[in-house]
């Protein structure tokens, strides 16, 4: 059996991380065994009154780009749900025809107020006063327009094997006559997906545990086409894994509804794809103490068994001190690529060549790509005097005239080394003379140096920066002293 996943979310919301979790698993589960991993945009909500200025189109496009951009590509050109309403269509019509889904004309309000009664009785569910009736045509009832619902079995039950919540058994009159087809005639999520899971061949159902409950209606549905002869009884129902809920911070469950951080906004934050994966990847499955994966890690060792059956709880902590890894680990040059996005587009080629000199010393402390442009804005533009830095400014203001005069001679030792010794070494022996000369320790003579040329004081080695600076721009950041 060729093993196939999918992905389908609804475009009514960014990307975030619990929809880029439930994509990785499948993607990974798929890749793993040599299957296929699918995306599909369920769009059926366009035809259920989604608020107005929901543009599903674009959204959709964002989806695929943010999982495109962490390395998530579907084997198949993504799907649209809608493009394949007629032949949802027909599954419902076949449906009614063979017995097993049926014209509902209830009001709505008649609908609310049998679901109500029904509420209130124990192991009760709404049954729709037409199941049994031989229903007009949608056309011809008084002009009234029904919905088609499916005839669940009054007896017997569905029992689902979940990888993650082992055997769960749910009898069928605890299963509603759920709605196919819309009054409007279009159909619902719950015929589109079933079909769309069935025409596409898939083996293996893993999403989020909020969907579990939706489950059992959708194995009814799918026996409903079994028993009609529209699918083949012969093919094996999908498998399922339902994983739990990623939870925010504060320990409640994350959705885009809640505000939940989309993937784009990590991405503009400076985040690595690979490390954003890496953490994702750890929000509900593990392989001992194994911490740090690579793809080709992921792919070799994710498995089911592994998937954690407590919710996840999201660390952004956890994910910055993961990121600052791999912004260490990640190939300089890779990295400087990476980095042109973040830059100032009124940068001249002297300051970008410069800043991107630097980036090796600056990664050392940073946590993302924008923390790296931030500690070297010194690289780019000569900071501001007075200085923004409290720190920075502090060491020049004390003392002022021993730091001045001390900056003055320093210039001038500056000055003398020859262009071709403009070196981090040739620097740092002549910072060290100076402080023997002065009878200084080598942090006095280096402090006011560096707060001069880098305006702060977490700067990377100071001699290096005076070498990525170059002499001219030195010598003329050590004259802004005020003396």
């Amino acid at each position: 059996m060729t093993i196939i996943t999918r992905f389908a979310p609804s475009p009514t919301g960014a990307l975030h991380i619990g929809g880029a979790r439930t994509a990785l698993y499948n993607f990974l589960y798929a890749r793993k065994s040599g299957g296929k991993f699918l995306v599909r945009i369920e769009d059926t909500n366009k035809q259920a009154g989604e608020p107005s200025g929901v543009d599903f189109t674009e959204i959709g496009e964002s989806i695929l780009a943010d999982l495109s951009w962490l390395g998530i590509n579907s084997d198949d050109p993504a799907m649209l749900q809608s493009d394949h309403q007629a032949r949802h269509k027909e599954v419902a019509d076949r449906l009614i025809a063979k017995g097993q889904a049926y014209y509902c004309y209830d009001s709505t309000a008649r609908v609310d107020r049998d679901k109500a009664i029904a509420a209130r009785k124990d192991n009760i569910v709404f049954r729709s006063s037409w199941r049994d009736k031989v229903a007009p045509l949608q056309s011809a009832h008084n002009g009234d327009k029904a919905v088609v619902r499916l005839k669940v079995p009054q007896e017997g039950s569905i029992t689902i094997e979940d990888s993650v919540k082992g055997k769960v058994t749910l009898p069928h009159d605890q299963i509603d006559d759920f709605v196919l087809l819309r009054s409007d005639g279009s159909p619902t999520y719950m015929l589109s997906v079933v079909v769309d899971d069935y025409d596409a061949g898939i083996t293996h159902i893993i999403r989020g545990d909020d969907h579990f409950t939706n489950s059992f209606r959708q194995r009814a549905l799918y026996r409903a086409c079994c028993a009609a002869g529209i699918f083949d009884d012969t093919i094996s129902e999908p498998f399922c894994a339902h994983i739990p809920l990623v939870l925010d911070e504060k320990g409640e469950k994350l959705s885009k509804r809640k505000g939940a951080r989309s993937i784009g906004s990590f991405r503009a934050e400076g985040i690595l794809s690979e490390a954003l994966v890496n953490f994702i990847l750890r929000l509900g499955w593990g392989h001992g103490d194994m911490e740090i994966f690579s793809q080709s890690d992921a792919i070799d060792l994710f498995d089911l068994k592994g998937l954690s059956h407590g919710a996840a709880r999201v660390s952004y902590s956890r994910l910055h001190s993961l990121n600052g890894h791999y912004l260490r680990e990640l190939p300089l040059a890779d990295l400087q690529r990476r980095l042109e996005d973040f830059l100032p587009r009124d940068i001249d080629s002297i300051e970008r060549t410069r800043f991107l000199k630097g980036v090796d010393g600056l990664r050392k402390r940073a946590k993302s790509l924008r923390d790296i442009v931030s500690l070297g804005d010194f690289y780019l533009r000569a900071p501001s005097i007075p200085l923004s830095d409290p720190q920075a400014q502090g060491v020049l203001a004390s003392s002022e005239q021993d730091v001045s005069s001390l900056l003055l001679s320093l210039r001038g030792s500056f000055a003398l080394l020859q262009d071709n010794c403009w070196d981090s070494a040739s620097i740092t022996d002549l910072l060290r003379s100076t402080a023997s000369s002065e009878g200084l320790g080598f942090a006095a003579v280096a402090r006011p140096v560096r707060a001069l040329c880098a305006g702060r004081m977490d700067s990377p080695d100071l001699s290096e920066v005076l070498a990525i600076l170059g002499k001219d721009e030195t010598l003329a950041r050590l004259e802004r002293i005020e003396h």
